[in-house]
């Protein structure tokens, strides 16, 4: 999404999920706002953490303040889109299962990542409302 300056990710945990960390202030980092990550295998995406995706894109964030937080099944996070946040190794046989509903504001427009999106729809077009409806014609104080 593009075009959208309020965008609260809305994470609930269906299953204990132990902790998610963020990184506090992440969401005020420079550069990009997104990054294409064609061509990235997952394995770079899981590897240790001194050679993470994230900090070799952004390194000053590997000495940025933590938050860590304990989730139960049906615990919500609000989050700004921007903020970067991750959780530890899953040790168990129990597969971890979340769900992710993104609230943004009405002028967010269609940003796709190459390689990635395959919705019919052409860059900077407005959301139609079938697919995302607008819950609100309230203003958000953000």
């Amino acid at each position: 999404m593009s075009g959208s300056r309020r965008c609260k990710p809305r994470w609930t945990a269906s299953t204990p999920t132990n902790c998610l960390t963020f990184l506090s202030g992440s969401h005020r980092r420079g550069g990009p706002e997104r990054i294409d990550i064609t061509g990235i295998d997952l394995a770079d995406l899981v590897r240790q953490e001194h050679h993470s995706y994230l900090f070799d894109h952004w390194p000053e964030l590997r000495w940025a303040a933590r938050v860590t937080v304990p989730l139960r099944a049906g615990d919500v996070t609000l989050h700004h889109r921007r903020t970067a946040h991750c959780a530890g190794a899953n040790h168990t046989a129990q597969n971890r299962v979340s769900m992710l509903i993104t609230y943004t504001d009405a002028q967010a427009t269609y940003q796709p990542l190459p390689g990635h999106d395959g919705l019919p729809y052409s860059p900077g077009q407005p959301l139609p409302d079938e697919r995302y409806p607008l819950i609100s014609s309230a203003p958000c104080d953000g």
